[in-house]
């Protein structure tokens, strides 16, 4: 009997010493080593039945509380994979919307050693990911004499000086040694205390961009200068132009006078009989006399060139009744009807602008000579870059095509059997709102009349 308690005594002391199903070493349960023990001194059989029960029932009780500890310990681990499921899955997750990112993504701890990069940042810099991670972001990828200033960054950017450089640029280097220039854009990340543990940068190459934005920068300069040069040579070339039209104009007079003076002397002297030689003659006066015309036109036109501007603020309202007073003679006779707008002040050569505008009021008053009620309306509008004033008829119009020609030096879409004048007045016109830093323009239709546009600044 004491030898099969001690075969029993020994087995389950091996049996507690054994490793459990986890791979556990496990201690001999320590009542169950008392009780057996005293089993050992009992040589009467009740009482060893009594205490073999009872280390029976230890032996279920603990055996279940082993088979209770095995069972949560094997459900602690099922959720401890799940959660490593989840967690590589989150993390799966996040690298791929990482990667499809159109932009560099860095993390580097306090350290600078880089934690996270994702694809395109592998991409502009030319490494693999695994020849990137942990690997000291300033020793490694940025040049040397960028350095010390992009640590800068990092620590003031860790220090919690976020908003001075949220935003950042500078040079990176990638595999193949070429520098390329990142638009940085920096945060932080935290730990569940509430502390800074890295940097996180999301970075846009903009070296093309920048290359490109030199070369306009450059190619603008260039252009600045050749206009400026363009200027300065169209500026001679108008100079000598206007003083070769002035010397030519004034030089013209003299001859012109002898040919009008000898004509006079043949007129006088030619009998009434030789009317064909009359005729002749009174053609040369009439186109004498016109050359005399544009001649004077022509000179007036050179002065504008060369006339300084006085500018001062201009009652528009008031100029033009002094325009419709002067023009009362070539009205008279005629049905006009006037629709004038209440006309804005306005910066200008007063002499000048007047000018300008009695121009195009003559012209309208001539282009509707031939309506039996002509309507004439004079108005403006204001615009980002100045005011314009217009000046619309109902008279001859004229064809669009042609409209380029409209303000040309003794450039005409009607003939002079049809209405007479030099071709002049509009040319004078551009001349001066161009002068006062305006435009000019026109839009028309043949037989139904035109409007004439000028632009000025407003100072």
């Amino acid at each position: 009997m004491y030898n099969d308690n001690m075969t029993k005594y020994q087995k389950l002391s091996e049996k507690s010493n054994s490793e459990d199903s986890f791979g556990n070493l496990r201690q001999v349960d320590e009542p169950v080593v008392a009780v057996l023990a005293q089993e050992e001194k009992i040589s009467n059989k009740d009482e060893f039945n009594v205490y073999k029960e009872n280390l029976e029932e230890l032996v279920e009780a603990r055996t279940e509380k082993l088979i209770d500890a095995n069972e949560k310990l094997k459900s602690e681990i099922a959720e401890k994979r799940k959660t490593e499921a989840k967690l590589r899955e989150e993390k799966n997750k996040f690298q791929m919307y990482l990667d499809i990112a159109a932009i560099m993504i860095v993390v580097l701890d306090k350290s600078g050693n880089v934690k996270l990069i994702n694809k395109k940042g592998c991409k502009i810099l030319g490494f693999k990911e695994h020849e990137i991670l942990e690997k000291n972001w300033f020793d490694n990828f940025i040049p040397d004499e960028e350095k010390l200033i992009v640590r800068n960054v990092q620590f003031s950017v860790l220090n919690k000086n976020i908003d001075k450089y949220e935003t950042f640029e500078n040079y990176v280097l990638t595999k193949s040694g070429q520098k390329r220039l990142i638009s940085w854009n920096n945060s932080v990340l935290y730990d569940s205390a509430g502390e800074i543990i890295s940097t996180i940068s999301s970075g846009e190459d903009i070296t093309e961009k920048r290359e490109a934005e030199e070369i306009i920068k450059r190619m603008n300069f260039e252009l600045e200068e050749k206009v400026r040069e363009r200027t300065e040579e169209l500026e001679m070339l108008n100079k000598d132009l206007e003083s070769f039209s002035y010397s030519i104009s004034h030089d013209l007079r003299a001859p012109l006078r002898h040919i009008q003076g000898f004509s006079e002397l043949l007129k006088q002297h030619i009998s009434d009989k030789d009317s064909q030689l009359s005729k002749y003659i009174s053609m040369i006066l009439n186109s004498s006399n016109e050359m005399g015309i544009m001649i004077e036109k022509l000179l007036e036109f050179s002065k504008f060139g060369r006339k300084v501007l006085k500018k001062s603020q201009l009652d528009l309202n008031s100029i033009l009744n002094d325009i419709l007073i002067s023009i009362e003679e070539d009205t008279k006779n005629r049905v006009i009807v006037w629709d004038i707008q209440n006309l804005p002040k306005i910066t200008g050569d007063e002499h000048l602008i007047k000018i300008a505008l009695s121009n195009l009021i003559s012209n309208a008053v001539k282009y509707t000579s031939k309506r039996d009620s002509a309507r004439i309306e004079i108005g403006f509008y204001p615009k980002a870059s100045g005011n314009v004033i217009y000046v619309k008829d109902n008279g001859a119009g004229f064809d669009m095509n042609f409209s380029e020609k409209l303000f040309g030096v003794f450039q005409r879409l009607h003939g002079a059997e049809e209405f007479d004048g030099t071709g002049i007045g509009l040319a004078i016109v551009k001349r001066i709102v161009n002068k006062h830093g305006g435009q000019v323009w026109a839009s028309g239709k043949q037989g139904k009349g035109a409007t004439f546009y000028i632009s000025l600044p407003y100072k």
